[in-house]
Order: structure tokens, then C-alpha cells, then sequence
């Protein structure tokens, strides 16, 4: 609210924006570690038995980026896992890359 605030002085816009991006950053390291501790207290061995297509989750994942993400996936890319969990690894892989990259930069993502 600081941060869009019209009232805000211009000499503590730095600061406020600074506490912003670290409060996003704080934010970011906690769903990792929450899903972290998810993953650790999942019983991963009767979840995982279900065949994820990674064609279908890493092409869902990227459908909204335009030709700014290539994608290179066997139709047949198949893997046991939690298919919830597949989805979140992938999406922070693939927006951590589009995150610190430059704009207008094209990204690759392939399975093997």
C-alpha cells in the first residue's frame, strides 16, 4: 500500500521498495520450505506410482509465455511421481529462469 501510495515522499520510495522486494524474497524462501516439509512427510512410495506426462505439464506450464519458451519434449517423456508436486518443481524451475533472465530473453526447456 506504502509502495503505490501517491503521498509517499520520493526520498523513501527506494526504502519502501527495497522492504517490498525483501518481503517477496521472505515470502519465496517459505513456500519453499513448507513445501519442502511437505515433500519430506509425503509417503512418497505409495503416491508415486502414478505416470505423469511431462509433455502435458511442462507445455500447460508454459502455454502462457508466447514463443519466449521453447520447449523440447518427447510426446512418450513419462515419470512416477506425485503429479502435484512434478507441476510446482517444474514451475519454479521454469519462472525462476524467465524471473532472472532479461526481458525478451528466449528460454529452452527440454526433457530427457
Amino acid at each position: 500500500m506504502m509502495q503505490d501510495s501517491h503521498l509517499l515522499p520520493e526520498t523513501l520510495f527506494k526504502a519502501v521498495q527495497s522492504s517490498y522486494e525483501q518481503s517477496e524474497r521472505m515470502g519465496n524462501i517459505i513456500e519453499d520450505l513448507l513445501t519442502l516439509s511437505r515433500l519430506e512427510s509425503t509417503k512418497l512410495a505409495h503416491e508415486a506410482s502414478t505416470g505423469i506426462n511431462m509433455e502435458k505439464v511442462i507445455n500447460h506450464i508454459c502455454s502462457d509465455e508466447g514463443d519466449l519458451i521453447i520447449t523440447k519434449i518427447p510426446s512418450k517423456a513419462l515419470i512416477l511421481g506425485i503429479e502435484t508436486e512434478i507441476i510446482s518443481l517444474c514451475s519454479n524451475l521454469i519462472f525462476n529462469a524467465k524471473r532472472h533472465m532479461p526481458d525478451g530473453t528466449k528460454i529452452i526447456v527440454s526433457w530427457r
